[in-house]
């Protein structure tokens, strides 16, 4: 490495301090460098207190000097410096890198870390029914990732990445004689783990405001299926709709 000659230096018989002019100590040299006063003699550099002073040890042993020249030789330690440095990287993160490389990787990560979690829990079963991964638009309705809708015949449903599964029907139509019970079965959207639970309640207003509507109902009768039921007082068709809510996964 180059040595440092510029400028000039003060130095004071006796004292440690060496003021300089014309040059940046804080630049040039670190502490541990060889100081070669205007004496002739070798210091150690023992502090870089600024731009233009540092102090040596021992202290200057020449006579008091103004404006001398003097020269500052750097020490090749700078590689054990790094090395110090590098060692203390390892002690401090060294095992925790390495179990990254093994039981520490994506496979097996929890899913907020990033991985997958275990090989039997939610993650497997989310993944298993395309619940995991890019999120695609179908239809205008997102699917995929940790919510999927889905619709068909059957009516609407969306599930959600906790086991929860919501379906739906609307405008269901039911003819009924008058006072009797109608019924009309049907299959759900998607199908539940277990029976849900369902509610029932009138599309629209009826256009016959004289009817007396005794009883409206839906009943799951499994986790595909149930039906709706309907007992009025008018014969005529009747426009349903039913919420059901249960569980895709338990």
């Amino acid at each position: 490495m180059v040595w440092q000659r510029a400028g000039t230096v003060s130095v004071q018989n006796g004292s440690n301090t060496v003021i300089g002019a014309n040059l940046d100590f804080a630049a040039s040299c670190r502490n541990g460098d060889s100081f070669v006063g205007p004496d002739g003699a070798t210091y150690e550099v023992a502090n870089v207190a600024s731009t233009t002073v540092i102090s040596i040890l021992p202290a200057y042993k020449g006579p008091t000097v103004t404006g001398a020249a003097y020269s500052i030789m750097p020490v090749q330690g700078y590689d054990k410096l790094l090395s110090d440095a590098f060692n203390s990287l390892v002690n401090q993160f060294g095992i925790k890198l390495a179990a990254l490389g093994t039981t520490g990787n994506y496979e097996i990560l929890p899913i907020e870390k990033g991985g997958n979690g275990n090989a039997t829990g939610t993650a497997v079963k989310l993944s298993s029914s395309v619940m995991v991964g890019t999120v695609s638009q179908s239809g205008g309705a997102p699917t995929g990732s940790i919510i999927e809708r889905g619709s068909n015949s059957n009516g609407e449903y969306t599930k959600f990445a906790d086991g929860t599964m919501i379906c739906w029907r609307t405008a269901i139509s039911l003819a009924a004689t008058a006072n009797v019970t109608a019924v009309a079965p049907y299959n759900f959207p998607a199908v539940f783990s277990s029976k849900p639970s369902m509610t029932t309640t009138m599309e629209f207003p009826l256009s016959n405001d004289n009817v007396n509507i005794t009883r409206v109902s839906s009943v799951a009768t499994s986790g595909s299926g149930g039906y709706t039921q309907l007992k009025a007082d008018v014969t005529q068709s009747y426009m349903l709709s039913y919420v059901s809510i249960g569980r895709w996964f338990q």
